[in-house]
């Protein structure tokens, strides 16, 4: 991935990525946000940083990282622009050898995770830890149930960062 020079921005090679549900109804014109013609498809990777631009000052080369789904989009509420910004869809995705990003739009990747691991966290990761623990007012607290429905990538998620094992787990039939 690089950072491009004169710019807070990187240039990784992209060693793994995900496929999501979204990845998959966006060239069906069924999702709903912004979508741009022409751009490369995939909405989570995770990489090794080959170049940094002038003004970065998060990564060097050899750094491992995951880029983050919505490349604007650092904490709180989701907005009009900040929901431009998705990766494969407004924004150049990850299914491509090597890509340009800005420096916020990356993170480092976790320790003892493999590349195509690191690379599902950006989407179905961090969905189902805000679904469990994302509101403060609304994370689950000692003896709430958690209920997932399917085998997708944000109910298995949910059952592995969920530490107590006491969830109903269910499987939609079609």
């Amino acid at each position: 991935m690089t950072l491009e020079s004169g710019l807070a921005t990187d240039h990784d090679t992209v060693q793994g990525m995900s496929l999501n549900y979204r990845d998959l109804i966006i060239p069906k014109g069924k999702y709903p946000f912004g979508v741009a013609d022409s751009v490369v498809p995939g909405s989570d990777g995770a990489g090794v940083v080959v170049e940094v631009g002038e003004q970065v000052t998060r990564f060097q080369p050899g750094d491992k990282v995951v880029t983050l789904f919505n490349q604007g989009h650092l904490g709180g509420s989701l907005d009009q622009k900040t929901i431009q910004t998705g990766l494969g869809g407004v924004v150049h995705g990850t299914l491509r050898e090597y890509g340009s990003f800005n420096e916020n739009g990356l993170v480092a990747m976790p320790e003892g995770l493999s590349f195509i691991e690191a690379a599902t966290l950006s989407c179905a990761g961090l969905t189902a830890w805000n679904a469990l623990y994302g509101l403060e007012t609304k994370a689950l607290k000692a003896g709430d149930w958690v209920l997932t429905q399917g085998t997708g990538g944000v109910s298995i998620f949910a059952l592995q960062v969920y530490p107590r094992k006491d969830y109903f787990w269910s499987s939609s039939q079609r």
